[in-house]
């Protein structure tokens, strides 16, 4: 079979998924200032300099706080939801960098065994 159908389709659902989520942190920018904004550069950076699994853990692990703040009229579940979306979304940004780098790269942590090929 030839590789180009799902190179495609992989290569189409990357670029809906970026443009989704940079549509959202350009939304989120208008809504909560630069911050938000700011927080996603921190975290692809974060990624592209410590790798996957360091700079994913790195970026994703501070957001946990939110699920213990409370805003004197939410539920749990909202706060735990809202801190899974934040953690999801940035570990997942910093994964996602560092794995670049390290597929494209020259990363000073070396080459990943796993994956393919």
């Amino acid at each position: 079979m030839n590789g180009a159908p799902w190179q495609s389709r992989t290569a189409v659902a990357l670029l809906i998924g970026a443009g989704g989520e940079g549509c959202c942190v350009l939304l989120a920018k208008y809504v909560a200032g630069g911050f938000v904004l700011a927080t996603f550069v921190v975290a692809l950076v974060l990624g592209w300099l410590a790798g996957p699994w360091v700079g994913g853990t790195g970026a994703g692990t501070p957001p946990v706080a939110l699920a213990f703040v409370s805003s004197g009229h939410d539920y749990v579940g909202e706060r735990i939801s809202a801190a899974l979306a934040v953690v999801l979304l940035l570990g997942g940004s910093a994964w996602v960098a560092g794995r670049v780098r390290e597929r494209y790269g020259h990363p000073p942590w070396g080459h990943s065994s796993g994956g393919s090929e």
